[in-house]
């Protein structure tokens, strides 16, 4: 009897961790949700160092996605067909041009709506910040390609790679290099869906440092309050 009932247990205990182990990826970022949250009510402060982790995550998360949007866009560009490429340099001329045109007006809408006001900031005798002016071509057109993903400046990568690529049509013999960029884009692909499969593991980490942090900050205002 004692060997059945404990034959019977660990056939129970082998279904539910091969249950557990088939689950899909949303549903363990669920439960790294949930268990991050009750760590943190629980441990408090003590999660904090887990915001290290979590952190690394965003960063692996983010490491490619800007090189797979350049590699993607130039390879993209680059294998149209001449009558393709017609059609899209004039859609997409048109596209560029209503897009700076939309971000310009906003950007003088938005100064002309909201005026420069005079703040407490005004009346005061300590030394005032001078704030740098924005040079909207450096948004636009990137005088440093390298400058602009350091910077994160998307729409002055995506014009660069998009003319890289109307650069490539022009070329006869460009297939090896298409070959080449369509390698590295599936392998930027591949390397971001490894870095996701951790994301139960990211997910739990930011949950519990924040939520602990949270209830640590709200336990000190209670005890500044009560004293």
């Amino acid at each position: 009897m004692v060997a059945l009932w404990s034959k019977r247990n660990f056939s129970k205990s082998y279904q539910m961790i091969r249950r557990l182990y088939n689950l899909g990826l949303s549903a363990w970022i669920f439960i790294g949700l949930l268990l991050g949250a009750f760590c943190g009510l629980f441990f408090g402060e003590l999660c904090a160092p887990l915001n290290f982790l979590g952190k690394a995550f965003i960063k692996l998360l983010q490491m490619g996605v800007l090189p797979y949007m350049v590699f993607s866009l130039i390879h993209g560009v680059a294998s149209l067909s001449s009558d393709d490429a017609k059609l899209m340099g004039a859609r997409g001329s048109l596209a560029l041009l209503l897009f700076w045109a939309l971000g310009l007006t906003v950007i003088f809408g938005f100064s002309l709506a909201f005026p420069v006001s005079n703040t407490s900031s005004f009346f005061t005798v300590s030394e005032q910040k001078n704030v740098d002016a924005v040079d909207l071509l450096d948004y636009y057109i990137p005088a440093n390609i390298f400058d602009a993903l350091s910077d994160n400046l998307i729409p002055a990568i995506v014009l660069f790679s998009v003319f890289l690529g109307i650069s490539l049509l022009m070329i006869q013999d460009r297939e090896p290099l298409l070959n080449i960029l369509s390698t590295i884009s599936k392998a930027l692909n591949q390397m971001t869906r490894l870095v996701i499969k951790t994301a139960p593991i990211g997910v739990f980490a930011l949950t519990a440092a924040a939520v602990g942090d949270r209830k640590s900050t709200r336990l000190n205002s209670s005890h500044v309050s009560e004293s």
